[in-house]
């Protein structure tokens, strides 16, 4: 019998390379054998802060941007891009796979960090060949998607340029479409909410886990500091719905070396990624914070994650409007 091949994992990034982008792919790549890809503007980035076996290619030599689309120019301005740069990694990452004539390949978000995910691709390859993402709501989230045919990459591209057309949606609205419309080009990855979901049992039991889209790791980790004008704090309420927190304050977590772990109704079930809204790398993982964070959340805990001092003064001193001001001391703690 023929060995499957282990699926590379591909992040991308256009714009400036972020400081927290060197240490998730360090501990990413030592949590997994599968290959890493990084696709990004070589000239932002410093090569000698990643090992040789991270592969990496620049942006530039194999995409053109998507030029002439007039509902980017709304937003254009905010956060240097940061909604158009979610969208088009998209397009970037199609045009790589066939590039490179990729058909099987993981996407993650930089602020993610998994499990060893590297026999995963043989439980999901029992379904059909579709997009695996995660979806809550409305919305699909890109912070975790398996690809294990390009074509239906391609199929979502060309659904987004024609939506795009008509009015600006952003990533997670497009994949929330695309579930939608096109279900069987598409499979919803299990999340925390599919736990007490009888129907999605056997699901569970096949993928071999859950995946994050962003509340667990909110939960654990806290909220991206630049968000709020306050301590950033993990276990709030206000970072999620209630159905979720009460059903996260139930859990219990671990983390080993390379897997991650949750206790619900006494069954140890993999989560596959964590996604790190906090951006806090170097600050919870590296410095092994993390460890005394998962022992005061099982012991029911709150934690300061941080003190957030610089976003507070550039909040409150240099980006001061009212309505923020209002807004922001109403999801005080």
């Amino acid at each position: 019998m023929k060995k499957s091949k282990i699926p590379p994992i591909i992040f991308v990034y256009e714009g400036d390379f972020p400081s927290y982008g060197y240490d998730s792919i360090l501990i990413n790549s030592y949590n997994t054998s599968n290959s890493i890809i990084l696709i990004c503007d070589t000239k932002k980035i410093d090569k000698k802060k990643f090992s040789k076996r991270i592969k990496i290619y620049d942006t530039n030599s194999f995409y053109s941007n998507l030029n002439n689309l007039e509902v980017f120019n709304k937003y254009a301005n905010y956060r240097n891009g940061f909604w158009i740069k979610a969208l088009t990694r998209f397009f970037i990452l199609n045009k790589f796979a066939e590039y490179k004539k990729l058909d099987s390949f993981y996407h993650l978000e930089l602020d993610n960090i998994i499990s060893d995910i590297s026999s995963l691709h043989l439980r999901l390859d029992k379904f059909p060949s579709k997009i695996f993402f995660s979806c809550y709501k409305k919305h699909g989230y890109g912070s975790f998607v398996y690809i294990n045919k390009r074509n239906k990459l391609k199929k979502f591209c060309n659904f987004s340029l024609n939506q795009l057309k008509k009015k600006f949606l952003n990533d997670m609205e497009l994949l929330g479409l695309f579930s939608k419309y096109y279900p069987k080009q598409t499979f919803k990855l299990p999340t925390i909410d599919d736990l007490h979901n009888e129907k999605k049992t056997n699901i569970i039991r096949i993928c071999g886990g859950i995946f994050d889209e962003a509340r667990v790791g909110v939960f654990l980790f806290g909220h991206d500091p630049r968000n709020y004008c306050n301590i950033v704090m993990n276990r709030r309420a206000y970072l999620t719905d209630k159905t979720s927190f009460a059903t996260l304050k139930k859990i219990k977590f671990q983390i080993n070396k390379k897997q991650f772990f949750l206790f619900n109704n006494n069954k140890k079930i993999i989560i596959y990624n964590f996604h790190i809204h906090s951006k806090l790398f170097s600050h919870i993982f590296l410095k092994k914070k993390y460890k005394k964070i998962i022992k005061r959340i099982n012991k029911n805990l709150d934690t300061i994650i941080t003190y957030n001092i610089k976003n507070i003064l550039k909040l409150f001193f240099l980006d001061f409007r009212y309505s923020r001001f209002i807004t922001l001391i109403k999801r005080g703690i």
